[in-house]
């Protein structure tokens, strides 16, 4: 039975990453491109000031806003959508700065769980009963005054260099061949990145995280789980990864 599942497994598993690829990146890519032309036609139209403005928009109010388009161009005249959907842009425009800005929510919305035994939710996020009772423990973080943080040791090797904090996607044009990457979590989204850095260290993940795997692909050391290692570390800091033991040492405060 053991090497029936065994098969099985290294037959499946290694499509894990194309259905995120497949499934999801090609489709959304193909998907976006759609809107943005959508978006092009209300800018076009007077309706937007820029065409991604059409992402604060969402699902459910599209097919309006887009009739409010057609009405006022068959109508050549303006129509009250042109104030309408800027003022829906503008609101949320300030909701999604203020959400970029706002502390780290809570660990837990509820009632903590007792016990953490599914498979799953330990190996995929990392989530252990350890890690729910230190989260559970009422503390000040000062992030000047950390020097170490412990984690899950997901890919072996010990390296020191420069960190780059990187919070989302977009910002990976930031990241420099050598540095150390510091991020929430990572996705097929983060994976050309890997080939660049020297070493890896997350919020979030345990030892089958993209981040986890990825790094043990290319002999990169990795430290997942530390929790709040993008509130500590800041880019220009020089760090100790040890991938062995699961520990991050901040060794020297430098220039953001």
């Amino acid at each position: 039975m053991f090497k029936l599942l065994l098969d099985r497994t290294r037959t499946a598993y290694i499509y894990v990453e194309d259905h995120m690829w497949y499934c999801e990146h090609y489709f959304q890519t193909l998907f976006y491109e759609r809107i943005r032309k959508i978006g092009k036609i209300f800018a076009d139209q007077d309706f937007l000031d820029d065409p991604e403005d059409v992402f604060f928009i969402n699902r459910f109010e599209l097919g309006m806003a887009i009739w409010d388009v057609g009405y006022s161009w068959a109508m050549a005249r303006k129509s009250y959508g042109q104030i309408k959907w800027r003022q829906v842009v503008s609101k949320r425009k300030k909701i999604m700065e203020a959400l970029r800005k706002a502390p780290p929510p809570p660990p837990f919305l509820y009632k903590a769980p007792g016990k953490i035994t599914e498979p799953l939710t330990i190996m995929l996020w990392g989530v252990t009963s350890e890690k729910v009772e230190e989260a559970l423990k009422p503390q000040e973080i000062k992030p000047e005054e950390v020097k170490e943080l412990k984690g899950f040791a997901a890919s072996r090797g010990i390296l020191e260099g420069a960190a780059r904090v990187i919070m989302r996607p977009a910002e990976l044009t930031q990241l420099q061949t050598g540095e150390i990457l510091v991020c929430p979590a990572s996705d097929p989204t983060w994976s050309s990145a890997f080939g660049r850095v020297k070493a890896v260290v997350t919020n979030q993940g345990g030892i089958m995280s993209h981040s986890a795997i990825v790094c043990r692909e290319y002999g990169v050391p990795c430290v997942t789980n530390t929790t709040i290692g993008t509130q500590v570390i800041k880019t220009g800091d020089y760090i100790k990864v040890d991938g062995d033991s699961g520990i991050v040492t901040i060794l020297e405060r430098g220039a953001s």
